[in-house]
């Protein structure tokens, strides 16, 4: 303690102390400590910064060019690890939430499955899974235009993803965009040109539009390649 009193560093250090104590309350009340690995990280920071802070010598100044490069090194890991476990816990309450909002699913409760999903998302936005599994939830419930917009965002997430090209082609139809739809159905066979379902999916689209010779043509395709599995 004299020789924070005592030293030039204190002041700085003494906020940046300050700001990891309340980055630790911070965790206890939202958090509650539920990766504890954080805890460990600004334990050990605490202890480094402290060591700058009690520096007795006189001769060196925080203000130190070599002295603000290490403080301002210690800063920015302190910052990319706090970032790397925030994203990690996101990713792990995800993957709970979306175990949960499965168990609904197959319960029946579909509603209740969609509100979870939708939590899900909100922690982890870039997994296309739950983007489609929001996208068929709301698609069941009858509401289309969201349903639209999941499946639409799984495929951005994931350009291949053939069995969200499908299911929104469905959508599409419905609001009678007719060529859309096609364009969908005819990319998912690109994607997967040795799966026999999208042939016949886009032999019915073709078949429900009055375009027989075409649909027959997709039809003989699709069974060609039952014929080889």
């Amino acid at each position: 303690w004299k020789a924070w009193m005592k030293s030039p560093n204190r002041m700085p250090a003494i906020i940046v102390l300050f700001s990891l104590s309340f980055y630790l309350v911070h965790s206890f009340f939202d958090f509650n400590w539920y990766d504890p690995s954080i805890s460990l990280i600004v334990w050990g920071l605490l202890g480094t910064i402290g060591y700058y802070g009690a520096t007795e010598s006189y001769s060196v100044s925080l203000y130190d060019t070599k002295r603000m490069y290490q403080l301002g090194l210690i800063l920015i890991i302190f910052t990319i690890s706090v970032g790397i476990l925030l994203l990690a816990k996101n990713i792990s309450l995800s993957i709970v939430l979306k175990k949960t909002a499965q168990q609904y699913e197959t319960q029946g409760r579909l509603e209740s499955a969609i509100e979870i999903y939708e939590k899900a998302r909100d922690l982890c936005s870039f997994d296309p899974e739950l983007s489609y599994s929001l996208g068929m939830g709301y698609s069941k419930l009858g509401h289309l235009e969201q349903a639209r917009k999941c499946l639409e965002r799984t495929i951005d997430l994931v350009p291949t993803s053939s069995g969200a090209m499908a299911v929104l082609a469905d959508l599409l139809e419905h609001d009678g965009k007719t060529s859309e739809a096609e364009e969908y159905l005819r990319k998912s066979i690109q994607n997967y040109p040795a799966n026999h379902f999208y042939y016949n999916k886009l032999g019915h689209f073709l078949e429900n539009h009055g375009r027989i010779q075409e649909a027959l043509v997709q039809y003989s395709l699709a069974k060609d390649l039952q014929d080889k599995e």
